[in-house]
């Protein structure tokens, strides 16, 4: 939750400075971004983890699908920003 309101208050600062002009050029952009992105979609899931493992336990293999695929995309997110921001 910490991590959350510090990525807000970058957005925040981004927004009101002239950085955002050429914002695609920084890597901490690409990394909040995918911090983001990854902690609003699971922080349902991370609050019914132990709801959904007692009461639905055939269905937890969905749930662990769902944390895969959102890592892959954070982390190609992050992968996007590295490539993207070396190329100057």
């Amino acid at each position: 939750l910490i991590l959350l309101i510090f990525i807000l208050m970058y957005f925040n600062g981004l927004v009101h400075s002239k950085r955002i002009l050429n914002f695609t050029r920084e890597l901490e952009f690409w990394i909040c971004s995918g911090l983001l992105l990854f902690y609003l979609c699971t922080f349902p899931f991370f609050g019914l983890y132990n709801y959904f493992l007692e009461k639905f336990p055939s269905e937890f293999r969905t749930y662990y699908v769902v944390m895969l695929l959102l890592n892959i995309l954070m982390y190609g997110i992050f992968s996007f920003g590295m490539i993207w921001t070396r190329r100057k």
